[in-house]
């Protein structure tokens, strides 16, 4: 029978954190009632929902932090589309100016 027991050590993989899983391999069978094998089991599965809980919350609060920049970047899209649009209206008059400037010499 082996028995999964979770270790200290972390891995990285990318950017994730992943706990290393031990295998321990029991010897003597006989020796370790059910009851026992049943809280270690216990104990194992209670550590992995835990791991499990701190990566989701990991993965939500990285996904709300992401999603505030990705509305601070999107508002600050949006005033440089408005200036953009602004610079594009003062160019279309000053042209306007030129040409009648240009018209008016012609006249003159």
């Amino acid at each position: 029978m082996y028995v999964y027991s979770i270790g200290k050590g972390l891995k990285l993989y990318g950017s994730q954190k992943v706990y290393i899983i031990h295998i321990v391999y029991l010897k003597d069978l006989q020796a370790v009632s059910v009851e026992t094998r049943f809280c270690i089991c216990s104990l194992n599965l209670f550590s992995i929902r835990k791991m499990i809980q701190e990566i989701n919350w990991q993965r939500k609060n990285m996904q709300t932090q992401g999603g505030e920049k990705l509305r601070q970047l999107e508002a600050q899209w949006v005033g440089l589309v408005s200036k953009n649009y602004e610079i594009e209206q003062a160019c279309v008059q000053l042209e306007k100016e030129v040409a009648r400037l240009k018209m008016a010499d012609k006249n003159s």
